[in-house]
């Protein structure tokens, strides 16, 4: 089930900032920012290959490239709480495993859309 966890989010990259709402796939420990135009953003990544597994409630997010910093904006809106850094990769670059944290407001909104 996909979840929206805040709607209208200013989410800042390293050269630019995006705004749209913040969506949780847990399903597919994935992260997305829709905006209004209908268009789509991948926040997390996949690192199954590096031996790194997700928890139940947790995402990859790198920190390099056009992420970087992306894990310390996102936890300053208070949408996710940083769990561990981890270092990937034949660079050793940095990402962060983050636990998602549903907003009140989502939650109950979804609980209405089952009942």
């Amino acid at each position: 089930m996909i979840a929206t966890i805040k709607e209208n989010l200013d989410v800042e990259f390293s050269a630019i900032t995006l705004t749209g709402d913040l969506m949780y796939d847990a399903e597919r420990h994935a992260l997305v920012l829709g905006s209004a135009d209908g268009l789509s953003e991948i926040l997390t990544t996949n690192l199954e290959s590096q031996g790194l597994r997700t928890h139940a409630d947790t995402v990859f997010i790198k920190d390099w490239s056009e992420h970087t910093g992306l894990a310390a904006s996102l936890e300053a809106s208070g949408v996710v709480q940083i769990v561990r850094a981890v270092n990937v990769g034949p660079f050793r670059s940095r990402a962060y495993e983050v636990r998602v944290k549903p907003a009140v407001e989502s939650v109950a909104r979804e609980l209405a859309k089952v009942a």
